[in-house]
């Protein structure tokens, strides 16, 4: 639906009522970090779900976003390929497992943060984080 538009359509969409509208705003991979960052702070957290995820939103946002009051949203975090490591080290400590497993998941997680998921009791954390310290070439 509005996943090829051009950035003077997306704007007059972003700031539609609707969330529906604004994730596949968010989706769209010609959504500018300008509005990315204003719907970041929007009230439904699927749409800041949405903007964690999106692979163009700053590291600022995503630094912010980390410590979102819905798990949910912290969950895209962890996903994202360009979330800092600060942030990833914090959310390693997440007290949602679904977090935690997608930290383990991500190679930009720092080596040490890996080995200790890779020890965690939960298979959930612990399986994956071995499987990316094996993709980086470290056996655990």
């Amino acid at each position: 639906m509005l996943r090829n538009l051009h950035q003077k359509i997306l704007l007059q969409y972003y700031n539609n009522e609707d969330t529906l509208v604004k994730c596949c705003v968010v989706d769209n991979p010609n959504t500018s970090k300008k509005i990315l960052t204003k719907l970041s702070k929007d009230e439904d957290w699927r749409v800041r779900y949405s903007v964690a995820k999106n692979p163009n939103t700053t590291k600022k946002v995503l630094s912010k976003l980390s410590v979102d009051e819905k798990w949910d949203v912290r969950v895209g975090i962890a996903e994202n390929s360009n979330t800092p490591g600060k942030a990833l080290i914090k959310l390693s400590n997440d007290k949602n497992l679904y977090v935690r497993s997608r930290v383990a998941k991500n190679s930009n997680t720092p080596v040490k943060v890996l080995i200790t998921l890779s020890k965690n009791k939960n298979i959930y954390v612990s399986t994956p984080a071995k499987k990316t310290l094996l993709d980086k070439g470290i056996k655990v």
